[in-house]
């Protein structure tokens, strides 16, 4: 499937390819939808179809930020909200085994890969997880469940991968001279997203001497500065709990800025 037969409906098929071509921001973005599709298996489980509506709501919401009044802003709400969304669903397909650790984050502070081996508890205890298998809470297994999280965690990729290269076309990334804030903020979402799913199913929190939460909740605000102002939303996250990395209460695993 070719990059137009995925976007297909969105804008019609001959004034689609001159849409595409008309600024390097559409031109980034088309290359971006076929390209990060292709690093999902999601064509072995959709339809055509499917695949076609999203790819094309998709390229609808990227014309929308370049036709923002703030595109940064814009492009950051997205990226953020399906980041979100794409956490939930890693830190209950990650596993504890290194040659399985793909994102490298299973050890980090706060993540375990230890959800995996409960992900069916998870899920019929979340009734939005459970309605997407389509099954009663009795009928939901551990492998119903897991092929349910591998398929969403692919759809959220895909969306959220899309946003972050459309971040990056807008220059919404780190100077020559600071750690681009992204993959930071992946890693604080999967921390928070570990946290209150184990909350959920009567977990302890996977971080030691944290029994009140407070560092899982300081991951969890690093949303806060990347849907602000900030230029630079890792240097100020890290900035706000310094003296907590510094007496290595907090300990994200990017070094220092």
């Amino acid at each position: 499937m070719g990059l137009l037969d995925a976007i297909g409906e969105a804008l019609g098929r001959r004034s689609l390819q001159k849409s595409m071509s008309e600024t390097p921001f559409r031109q980034t973005c088309a290359a971006a939808i076929n390209q990060n599709l292709a690093d999902t298996k999601l064509r072995e489980h959709w339809s055509p179809d499917a695949i076609q509506r999203i790819a094309g709501w998709l390229w609808q919401e990227c014309l929308g930020i370049e036709a923002h009044e703030n595109p940064r802003a814009r492009c950051r709400y997205l990226l953020v909200d399906q980041t979100l969304a794409r956490a939930k669903f890693e830190v209950l397909i990650m596993e504890p085994a290194p040659d399985k650790n793909l994102t490298g984050f299973v050890g980090t502070q706060g993540i375990s890969g230890k959800l995996h081996g409960h992900i069916d508890e998870v899920f019929r205890a979340d009734e939005e997880l459970r309605d997407m298998t389509g099954l009663p809470l009795l009928d939901v297994d551990w492998q119903t469940a897991n092929d349910t999280a591998v398929l969403m965690m692919w759809k959220t990729y895909w969306i959220s991968s899309v946003f972050n290269v459309a971040r990056v076309a807008l220059h919404d990334n780190a100077a020559d001279d600071e750690r681009d804030w992204y993959k930071p903020f992946f890693h604080s979402a999967c921390v928070a997203a570990e946290y209150f799913t184990r909350q959920k199913i009567g977990m302890p929190n996977a971080i030691a001497n944290d029994p009140n939460g407070m560092v899982a909740l300081a991951y969890n605000s690093f949303m806060e500065f990347a849907l602000g102002d900030e230029p630079y939303p890792l240097k100020a996250w890290r900035n706000n709990y310094r003296d907590w990395i510094d007496d290595g209460r907090l300990r994200p695993p990017f070094g220092s800025d």
